[in-house]
């Protein structure tokens, strides 16, 4: 069974948050600018297990490279294990 989250995260209206964040960043990394890396991730700036009702809301939403996302300390759920 796939979870909640997952679906979301599959889902197209994810995908065009993705896309709008990306768009308005100009794909360049927030952080590092578009020399510091090519592999974008679209971090959520509160955290998505977190913010029910800002998941898709762009404004939640930055563009970092992998380098600068690994950094945040929500990356692959660190606030959530922060919290544990």
């Amino acid at each position: 069974i796939t979870s909640l989250n997952m679906r979301i995260r599959n889902s197209k209206e994810y995908a065009e948050w993705r896309h709008k964040v990306f768009e308005r960043d100009g794909y360049a990394c927030v952080i590092g600018g578009k020399a510091h890396g090519s592999n974008l991730h679209a971090d959520h700036i509160e955290p998505f297990s977190r913010v029910l009702d800002r998941r898709l809301d762009v404004s939640n939403g930055r563009t970092l490279c992998v380098e600068c996302h690994k950094k945040t300390p929500t990356y692959l759920s660190g606030a959530v294990k922060k919290t544990l």
